[in-house]
């Protein structure tokens, strides 16, 4: 049987993608993914508070502690332990451990962490420009077969300027 992946975003032509297909693995984006038609996905990947420097806005908590509940099978993709992104959020934005104790509740179960220096060496940094190219190298790594992305559309200005290569 061939490994079939879509890989879904967050624009209106999502909505074709093969969600009633079990034989498709759905792997969506972060926040706007986790809403995908019918709510099926196999993996999220949240890429957005990857670095130290780019975390997520103040008023994510209840996102993250949606994501921190999700188990398995279902997984939450990340370039490193989401554990220590969500600490880099709550520092940030100013939050003490113990209000952030009580905003995101869950054992985060579902984290995988990419090996980001494997992709890298093998793809290239240029090309790893958003989680869609994240998404396709891991896919490829995986050996898919048939590989659809649905509902990507980069916004024009910063977004499609940093990304474009991807």
């Amino acid at each position: 049987m061939s490994k079939k992946i879509c890989i879904v975003g967050t624009t209106p032509t999502r909505g074709l993608a093969p969600f009633a297909d079990p034989s498709w693995q759905v792997w969506t984006i972060g926040p706007g993914g986790r809403d995908v038609p019918g709510h099926r996905w196999d993996r999220l990947w949240e890429i957005h508070g990857a670095a130290q420097w780019h975390t997520w806005p103040a008023d994510f908590g209840s996102y993250l502690d949606f994501l921190s509940k999700i188990e398995p099978p279902q997984q939450i993709v990340t370039l490193r332990p989401i554990r220590e992104m969500v600490v880099d959020w709550a520092y940030q934005h100013k939050k003490a451990p113990e209000e952030m104790a009580k905003e995101i509740t869950g054992a985060w179960k579902a984290n995988k962490v990419l090996n980001r220096d494997r992709l890298i060496e093998k793809y290239g940094r240029m090309w790893m420009s958003s989680s869609f190219s994240w998404a396709m190298a891991q896919a490829i790594e995986e050996g898919v077969q048939r590989l659809g992305v649905y509902g990507v559309d980069l916004e024009c200005g910063e977004e499609y300027i940093s990304q474009f290569a991807g």
